[in-house]
């Protein structure tokens, strides 16, 4: 022990220092309680296997933490793929024509616009404008209906080329954004006996696509077929 006020070697049994002669009885007091107050060592060795537990415990369960993430992170990451590969829907509008003084014309007021995925062929696209222009209008002729361009010719082909038709196909070729494109249907019978003076080969007359509209409201039998027998007539 060493005394507070000069430093210098004491003993507890002194009340003073021996040096500088200073009052050091209360250095008994101290040297009494730290022992007291200092943990044992048993009881500060009982204490580490708690604390050894307590840490183990985090680590297990950080672990198990870990092992469930991982199996979920596949079923995260494919639906990310998935959704980067769904097609996104473009817009396009979808008419009505009639024939009217012996030609096919547009009925005014009846173009609709309508969602489509870009790599639809004429089978999708009819249909779905078949169901959109009869929920809005209720009066749509009942039959056959084909497919449109604005000029009146039935759609098979990308126009001056064998390309089969999709709409992402025919925007590129006429150089115009998805919702500037208007394509129509119309019904077969009404094609036939139009003033329609275009020109179709054999091979195109085989591939014309006609969808039979049911007469009923509901749309669920709606059937899209090849009409093989079908002949485009000149006038």
């Amino acid at each position: 022990m060493y005394c507070p006020f000069c430093g210098a070697s004491v003993t507890s049994s002194h009340g003073f220092c021996g040096v500088c002669g200073r009052d050091i009885t209360f250095l008994k007091d101290v040297t009494n309680k730290v022992p007291e107050e200092m943990p044992t060592t048993s009881a500060h060795l009982s204490a580490q296997p708690r604390t050894s537990a307590a840490g183990s415990s985090a680590v297990e369960s950080f672990q198990k933490y870990r092992e469930i993430k991982k199996r979920e992170r596949p079923f995260f990451t494919k639906g990310r793929h998935n959704s980067k590969n769904k097609q996104k829907l473009v817009k396009i509008s979808v008419g009505v024509m009639r024939r009217m003084d012996g030609c096919l014309k547009p009925v005014r007021g009846r173009s609709l616009p309508l969602n489509v995925e870009p790599q639809w062929a004429c089978e999708e696209l009819l249909a779905a404008a078949i169901k959109k222009q009869k929920a809005f209008n209720q009066d749509l002729e009942d039959g056959a209906h084909v497919l449109l361009y604005p000029d009146a010719r039935v759609i098979t082909n990308i126009p001056g080329t064998d390309t089969p038709f999709t709409v992402q196909m025919y925007k590129e070729a006429i150089g115009k954004p998805y919702q500037r494109i208007t394509l129509y249907i119309c019904t077969l019978e009404a094609v036939e006996n139009s003033c329609y003076t275009g020109t179709t080969s054999s091979s195109d007359e085989d591939s014309v696509v006609v969808a039979k509209l049911p007469s009923g409201d509901s749309l669920a039998d709606t059937v899209v077929s090849l009409d093989l027998s079908w002949h485009l007539f000149l006038k």
